[in-house]
């Protein structure tokens, strides 16, 4: 990561296919982090939620997720269950940014980034059922997710806030 990470406004998502930009820009006032803002990332074994709420409890942690579903692909609100997010093979990758529990029915939950724009779910942002140690829907546990460590300035910066 020699170029540092760019404000989003900088590099907006576009849904297609193709190589990603390696050299955005240099400005400063542009970027997220610096070159060598960023030095490790964590990483986080598969179904193990108690290290995922320690981790996502510290900062967002990248999680690799199955989008095939009509209930994720088409989420507008509420929670995801198995029932509508199926656990097939993980082919994209969201940000978990929180958890909790609804009120109710009494439901644990991650909160989730995605990448699909602010037309998604609501405003950008969906809530997926927590089932324990399991892969859970969508299997948003599979995988072995990565914690990135980053400067605690940039946990409450514009870009983490993704503005």
């Amino acid at each position: 990561m020699g170029n540092g990470i760019v404000k989003d406004a900088s590099y907006p998502y576009e849904a297609k296919l193709g190589s990603c930009k390696t050299s955005i820009t240099t400005d400063a006032k542009q970027q997220c982090l610096k070159p060598g803002q960023f030095r490790q990332a964590v990483n986080i074994p598969p179904a193990d939620e108690e290290a995922m709420i320690k981790n996502v409890a510290i900062g967002p942690v990248v999680a690799r997720m199955s989008a095939l579903a009509p209930g994720f692909r088409h989420y507008s609100g509420g929670i995801i269950t198995a029932k509508d997010c199926k656990a097939l093979d993980p082919n994209h990758d969201v940000i978990i940014v929180g958890y909790g529990t609804s009120k109710e029915p009494e439901i644990p939950y991650w909160k989730i980034m995605n990448t699909w724009g602010e037309s998604w779910g609501v405003g950008g942002f969906g809530f997926i059922e927590r089932t324990g140690n399991k892969p859970g829907p969508c299997n948003i546990l599979s995988s072995r997710e990565m914690s990135p460590v980053m400067p605690d300035w940039v946990k409450s910066s514009v870009c983490a806030r993704g503005h």
